[in-house]
């Protein structure tokens, strides 16, 4: 986690070698699933723009999404909030937690934010915001907003679904969700 957020400094200001240094935390060591940085511009309700930075935990299919789980996703923003190089008001942060069930003491948390109108937020301090969802949340917002392409592409959800749970049920299945993982990281890190 230390790693990814130095050489994300490292992008943000243009440095060519990783020689940024992050305070010292016993959460240190933790490594995320996915870290999507971008300086997309978010527009906020009076009229100035935020970078948005996403911190995305997925889980295998197996596991629920609990308070134990919350509390992996929360202990990485408590992380990036303890970084001074990162709390700048004209950041947001999203964490995501990802599994393919929420139990119900994580939903008890989901009516708590539910007057902010954001499907899945479990969590809101300053400009970090903390979501638990479900694989189904994630596919049917895709769906949602991208409707008028996926009619074009005509897709069948269902049968990839079951394609990509019979290829992480076997044993080597993780391995193959680190190398697509890699290989993501890869493609994006020639694009930057």
């Amino acid at each position: 986690m230390k790693n990814a957020l130095e050489k994300y400094i490292n992008i943000l200001y243009g440095g060519k070698d990783t020689d940024s240094t992050l305070d010292e935390d016993a959460e240190q060591e933790r490594r995320m699933d996915i870290f999507l940085c971008n300086n997309r511009e978010v527009e906020t309700s009076f009229g100035t723009t935020l970078e948005e930075n996403i911190i995305v935990e997925l889980k295998a299919p197996r596991v629920i999404l609990s308070k134990k789980v919350l509390r992996q996703i929360e202990d990485y923003m408590d992380f990036v909030r303890k970084q001074p190089s990162f709390n700048s008001e004209y950041r947001r942060w999203k964490f995501i937690a990802v599994c393919k069930e929420v139990d119900e003491d994580v939903k008890g948390r989901y009516k708590t934010f539910e007057d902010r109108g954001k499907v899945g937020l479990v969590h809101e301090i300053d400009n970090y915001e903390v979501y638990a969802l479900t694989w189904d949340d994630i596919f049917k917002s895709f769906e949602l907003r991208h409707a008028p392409l996926l009619k074009r592409l005509n897709y069948d959800r269902e049968k990839l679904a079951e394609e990509l749970m019979n290829e992480v049920k076997h044993e080597d299945g993780r391995n193959k969700v680190n190398m697509l993982r890699d290989i993501a990281v890869n493609e994006v890190g020639d694009l930057t």
